[in-house]
Order: C-alpha cells, then structure tokens, then sequence
C-alpha cells in the first residue's frame, strides 16, 4: 500500500516564512537591546588586568574611558551618578564595579565627618569606611617610605616628627623640603606636563579637598600618583598605607613629586 504524502499548500508555507521571520526579527531586537544607551555603538571596555601592580597604560586609558562615559554630576566635589548598570555604558561588569567604585571611595574620602583639617597632610587610617581615623597625619610619610628603597615608615615618621612636632605631619609649605630629604633626585612641578611625565606609582601627588560647600582646602592629603587623563583633567591616586584609590581633578593637585 503507498504511502501518499501531501504537499503543503501555499498558506503553509507564506505562515512558516512570516513565523520564522518574526522569530529571527525579535531575537535580533532582544540582542541590540542588551546595550543601550548612547554606547550601543562604542567598544566594549574591560581591562586586561586588574591588578594595579600589572596594569597597562591601555588599561588606564580604558579606565578612563570607561569614566567619561559615566553622566557623574560633580556638585561641591561630590559625584552623583546617572548610570546604575554596565549595560549602558557597554562596558563590563567587573569594570563598571571597579569604576563606581572610585566614585564613591573618592565621595567618602571628601565626607567632612571624616576628616578634619590639622597643621599637615590629612590621611585616612584605613580602608574601612566605618574605620576612619582623621587623626593620623603621616601621609607623606607612608608615601616616602613606599618609594624609598632605604627608608622604612618608622624612619620618615620620626623625621616628621623630630622637625615638625609629633602628631603634626608635614605641613603643606615644608613638603618640598621634606621629600628633596629622603627623594633628593625627585623634581617638584605642577603642570600637566609634569603629570604626564610622571610614571605611575613612582610619584607623589599632593592635593587639597572641598568641603560639602565646595570650598577648597589647600590642607589634604599625599598619595601615590597612579595616571592622569589630560581630556577629563582627572588624576586616579592610591593611599599609600591602605591601596585605596580616588579621583583627583587636576584644578585640587597642589604639587607632584616625580623622577625625571
């Protein structure tokens, strides 16, 4: 007995052709629609390392990057972000971590509860926010002993101390001498130019704050340069006993002490 088989009718095969092109249509949409935004079209940004010890200066760039494409509104010194997910910023998601990151470390460092102006450099304690000390005054002093091959922590602290009184730190008008001191062969500059000649973690950048009404403070802090981006004016630093890093505008650096 043969088996007859019917052929599809034209209706059939016009529904399966429309079907499948709905499908391929809408999956297509779901796909645009994972970025979005105004860099649906831009390069998707990660770096290649993380790690500040073994990051590239591609990798600052990116970082960079990655911060001018965040909408952050700077109100008094404090940033307030637009963007809540890397989608829209078509960036991944361990760089927009790290990147909302140092906006909000940067907001808590310029909290007034946690600092307090003192006749030197004023430095966090720690990287817990609940564990701030504004207190401890020897910035300059754990920077110098983190590029000094031959002067430990203890050493530069007792020098402040012994020339600046103890608990004092340095104060804003003898850094120059402090650090010709201990780092002899460092140049003092101010410039963009001199940002831009220093090499990342072989500098000192000295650098006020503004108060919650955008007053500057010449009285801050010290930390250790990591790179500058000349199109935002903006400085990424890192805390020289703590790691931890902030955002510096160009306008609050004070000085910068590097090696030619």
């Amino acid at each position: 007995m043969k088996t007859i088989l019917k052929k599809p009718n034209v209706t059939t095969i016009v529904a399966s052709m429309l079907l499948a092109i709905v499908i391929i249509f809408t999956t297509a949409c779901e796909t645009e629609n994972i970025t979005q935004g105004d860099y649906a079209d831009a390069e998707y940004l990660d770096l290649e390392f993380y790690d500040k010890n073994r990051r590239t200066a591609k990798d600052y760039e990116k970082i960079f990057e990655a911060i001018r494409r965040f909408d952050a509104k700077n109100i008094n010194g404090f940033y307030q972000l637009k963007e809540t997910t890397p989608e829209e910023l078509n960036i991944s998601p361990k760089l927009f971590k790290h990147v909302t990151y140092l906006f909000n470390y940067t907001n808590r460092a310029r909290n007034s509860t946690l600092y307090e102006s003192s006749k030197g450099m004023v430095r966090l304690k720690s990287g817990d926010f609940e564990d701030q000390d504004p207190r401890d005054p020897y910035c300059a002093a754990y920077c110098v002993s983190k590029l000094s091959f031959w002067t430990s922590f203890n050493k530069a602290k007792n020098y402040s101390d012994e020339q600046y009184g103890i608990g004092f730190g340095v104060p804003p008008d003898k850094m120059d001498e402090y650090i010709d001191h201990f780092l002899p062969n460092y140049k003092v500059g101010t410039s963009v130019s001199d940002l831009q000649q220093a090499t990342s973690r072989k500098a000192i950048v000295t650098f006020g704050r503004r108060n919650d009404n955008g007053v500057y403070d010449p009285i801050g802090h010290a930390a250790i340069f990591l790179n500058y981006d000349e199109v935002s004016g903006i400085a990424i630093v890192e805390d020289a006993n703590t790691g931890n890093s902030e955002l510096v505008l160009k306008e609050d650096i004070a000085k910068i002490y590097y090696k030619e």
